[in-house]
This record gives C-alpha cells, structure tokens and sequence, in this order.
C-alpha cells in the first residue's frame, strides 16, 4: 500500500503527481510483519508439507548430526521453529531454519544479524543460543527451547492486566532492551508477538531479526520507499526518514503497555497508512480515557514512553524499569483543621488525582480554575470549586499536584493570603473608636 509522504493521501498512479496536494515526492510503503502463528505439524514423510505449501522437516530427522527432529512449534515470516533433541547434550532446544520462501532479499543477513545479536546479550529475558549451520542449503541456530505463550494471545484470553502485573512484565522487557542498548543494538520491532511468557511466568524478547547497530543504518525507509514493521507499534520516527535510536524502541514498549492496561492499541486504522497518520499527528493517548481505575503513575509512565518527540521520553531503557519498579504504597489521606477555620484535607500518593481539598466557610474571592497555589511550600493546580450548597455549607476547593513541566500562573500564597485576609476583616483605629461614641 502506497502513500504520499506529504499529506499521506493514498497514491493509485505511482510516480505522478498526488491527486490530494499536488505534491510528486516519493511514494511511502508500508509493509506489515506478518504476526507469529503457531501451528504444530507433525509429518510422517520427507515430503510432508504444512500449510501454505511450505516444506516441513519430517520428524526424527537428524540435522547438523546432533540436533534430532520432534516437531514443528511455530512459524513466523523469516523461519520456521522446531523442537529438537540435542543427541549430544540430551537436552531439548529450539531450532530456527530460515524458510525456503523468504519475504526479502536479505533475509540471510537479517537471520545471521538475528544469531549474532542473540550471542552476544546475557540476559535471562533474551534466549541463550547454541550454535548454527545450513541444512539442505538453508540456515539454521539453535537456541534454547521455552514453552509458552506469546503476549498478543495472553492479552486476548485474559484481556486487560492489573497494572502491578503490567508494569512488572514491561520492566523485564525494558531490562532485556537496556541490555541490548548498551552493546548498541536497537531492537525496532517491540510488540506483544515478540514477547513471550514462558510457563513458569518468565519472559523472553524474541524475533532480533529486524534490530540493528546504533551509528550506522538506522534509517527505517529504504531506498524504494518500504518501511518494514507493525505500523500499530512502530515510533512516529520509524514512519520517516529520521534514524531512529533506542528511543524508539520505549515508544514501542509504551504502547505494549498501554495494550496491556486497557486491551486495545492507542492508534488503530483500517489500513496501515491510516495508522501511520494517526500516530504521527495524534497526541499520544493516556490509558485512563480508555480505563478510569488505571493508576495516575502507571499512566503517567505510558504517556511519557509515547511522547511524539524523541527527547520527551525516557532517555534510557534502564530509567524506564526504574520507574516502573518504583513502590506505590497507598497512604491515608490526612485531614485537619487550620487556625483560620478552613478545613483541608492532603493525599501525598503519587497517583493521586485530587492531591489537596481546602473546604471553607466562605468563598475564596479572586480564585479561579487552572490558579497555582501555594500551601505547606509544595505547589497545587486549582481544578474544581464547588459552591456552597452542593455538599453542605462549605465551599470546596479541589487541587492537584501543579505539573512540574508548567510555569506557575495566577499563584497565590495560602499562608500569605490567609494573613491579609485576617487583617483585611479586623475593624480599623478609627472604625473602633467611632464604634465606642
């Protein structure tokens, strides 16, 4: 599917002009990975295939002589996975052959790159490779072998996660991508498919196939206008021709996150180029327009990640799962009276959306929506006043934390305000003497 890289108006006639704006620069095409399928084929003949037509290695079979044939476990766009015995080390493993129909020319290098990125990271969340060869003039590696489930299918049987549980799975993946970004390699193709969770709830990052080194071919549009990906996850950068970093891949993690929490993508479209649009222009969307009980931090971290600008976001993969590891223990809210008469009531949790309520006798003159007050030296937002009448006698003023990002507005110092106000109502020299004739 084509598109026009200025307005994104889809192209019928490549190479004129667009019909939307005039404009006759390079089409942009968008090709989707295909997602993960698995599919367990168990063939009795060498010229047993599955489905699709594709050869299928018959079981039993003994490849690089040590790796024996038990059964085909996956199938992706690059390469089929088998479970295989190793007759050397008795041990099961996994073995990834590069698949006689490759998608694209440089599908070898892409599989080599994939086995040498995966030797080269020590992490547990990241497979442990064996070795390679070829078998009947195909590639292969062997890894480890891990039973499990990826994530996209996890999040479609159990449907949204508690946030705890989310943001714990994330902070694995954002370790294993710490890991990989320091030997410089970028990931660009973070999303549920590639994640898997092991049946002894570990996690894996699988499919390296598409990363590359940090300084050299990092540009995510070809020559011939392709960009390679799953637009639903891909950063606004991976839709242009800026070189994306390590910050591309958080963009990615935010919005498995943000499907984690609610069960549903931020950006969805009909076609590819409607979501690429979408993700582009669009300001990122915070899972509680979506769920109202997410949790005020873990949304914060989500919209963070998905920030359009590359230098809003985490600046490291490790700050990330700092962030996301950080305990949020709910404290009680604490309420007292003031000498002044007013009431107020604080809520020092971090998610908290109302962080201080000041309820009064009387209204506060001059105090309007959006005004930064100060109280207790910390800094609050004024976002709700209800009159007197609606919950009782009083009047309720409603604040939350004032955003660190914001420069303060229409503030007011309480302290300082309830000391002229003091003054302002005690009667006069004069007033008092007048009132003694």
């Amino acid at each position: 599917m084509s598109s026009c890289t200025a307005c994104g108006f889809q192209l019928y006639q490549e190479g004129k002009a667009c019909p939307a704006c005039g404009s006759a620069e390079q089409a942009m095409t968008i090709v989707q990975e295909r997602k993960p399928s698995v599919e367990i084929v168990e063939p009795t003949s060498p010229s047993s295939k599955g489905t699709g037509g594709r050869y299928v290695i018959p079981k039993g079979r003994v490849i690089g002589e040590r790796y024996q044939i038990q059964k085909l476990i996956g199938r992706g766009g690059m390469g089929s996975v088998y479970e295989v015995q190793d007759l050397k080390e008795n041990r099961v493993l996994a073995l990834k052959i590069l698949t006689q129909v490759a998608m694209e020319d440089d599908s070898e290098q892409r599989f080599m790159r994939e086995f040498e990125m995966l030797s080269k990271m020590n992490h547990p969340a990241v497979l442990k490779v064996y070795g390679w060869g070829r078998y009947e003039d195909q590639l292969y590696f062997v890894s480890e072998f891990v039973s499990g489930r990826d994530l996209k299918s996890e999040i479609k049987t159990r449907g949204p996660w508690p946030a705890d549980d989310a943001a714990k799975l994330a902070a694995v993946v954002a370790d294993a991508l710490a890991v990989a970004h320091s030997m410089g390699i970028v990931h660009r193709d973070i999303k549920p498919h590639n994640i898997m969770i092991a049946n002894d709830g570990s996690v894996r990052l699988l499919d390296f196939g598409v990363a590359r080194k940090t300084g050299g071919g990092m540009e995510t549009l070809t020559k011939t206008g392709m960009i390679v990906g799953t637009p639903e996850y891909m950063s606004p950068e991976q839709f242009g021709t800026h070189r994306v970093d390590e910050r591309s891949d958080l963009y990615s993690l935010g919005v498995v996150l943000f499907e984690l929490l609610t069960g549903q993508i931020p950006f969805g479209g009909e076609t590819p180029v409607v979501i690429a649009m979408k993700v582009i222009q669009q300001p990122p969307v915070a899972p509680q327009s979506v769920r109202k009980d997410i949790p005020e931090w873990v949304d914060r971290i989500v919209v963070k990640c998905m920030e359009k600008d590359p230098q809003n976001r985490y600046l490291t993969a490790a700050q990330l799962a700092e962030d996301l590891r950080k305990p949020h223990a709910k404290a009680r809210p604490t309420m007292r009276r003031l000498p002044n008469g007013d009431n107020v009531v604080l809520d020092t949790n971090e998610d908290a959306k109302i962080a201080l309520i000041l309820a009064t006798e009387k209204e506060k003159p001059f105090w309007s929506i959006s005004m930064a007050l100060r109280f207790s030296e910390k800094f609050y937002k004024l976002q709700e006043i209800i009159p007197a009448g609606v919950k009782g006698p009083r009047w309720y003023y409603h604040f939350s934390k004032w955003p660190e990002e914001e420069i303060l507005r229409g503030l007011i110092d309480y302290d300082q305000h309830f000391q002229e106000t003091e003054a302002a109502s005690k009667p006069s020299f004069f007033k008092r003497l007048f009132a003694k004739q």
